[in-house]
């Protein structure tokens, strides 16, 4: 909290309150097998970006009109974040390919289905440019944004992206069996 500004802290306050709502309403039950964070570091060990893997039955019905199969069980891709002084160097794009091997070679998945504003269109481009198709767009979606002596709750358009990945063989789905495998390739140097 912020000791010199007692309105900031109050903000701060609560939008971590509101997005530790929004992470149990999201895993509440809802999540199988849990979710995992993965995190890319440069060689002094300081975090440049992270990722949220998990698996979801949210998303089951709704894609057949897309031309995609329902399934009990979806794997999802959320929270991609890079420290501003390390975008454009490929961090967001190997986290991404690290979280596509995780979902289609230890958890057995063939597709991986992600949301992003439809304003971030850096975000898009690089999705895009991985292979993700535009499934729909969501005009139900929220977020919050500090403004002034305030935090809004602000209403945003969400597009659904998909990505077919390769059938696997595998058939673990479980994604803490395969986490410490994944750490030690996620260890990415953004120096030269």
């Amino acid at each position: 909290a912020d000791r010199l500004n007692p309105i900031r802290s109050m903000q701060l306050a609560t939008l971590l309150d509101e997005q530790f709502t929004d992470l149990r309403s999201r895993f509440g039950g809802r999540t199988v097998g849990g979710s995992v964070f993965l995190q890319a570091v440069d060689a002094d060990g300081q975090i440049q970006g992270v990722v949220e893997i998990g698996v979801t039955q949210s998303m089951k019905w709704g894609f057949e009109q897309f031309g995609v199969p329902v399934r009990d069980e979806r794997p999802y891709l959320a929270n991609l974040s890079v420290r501003p002084g390390a975008r454009r160097q490929g961090i967001g794009r190997a986290l991404v390919q690290a979280c596509e091997e995780l979902v289609q070679n230890s958890w057995g998945f063939d597709e991986l289905i992600l949301q992003v504003e439809d304003t971030n269109q850096q975000a898009r481009k690089l999705y895009r440019d991985l292979g993700y198709v535009d499934l729909y767009t969501d005009a139900t979606g929220r977020k919050y944004e500090l403004s002034g002596m305030s935090i809004k709750n602000v209403r945003i358009n969400k597009v659904t992206l998909r990505k077919p990945l390769a059938p696997s063989s595998a058939t673990v789905k479980n994604p803490l069996n395969s986490l410490a495998a994944m750490w030690t390739q996620l260890s990415l140097s953004t120096q030269g």
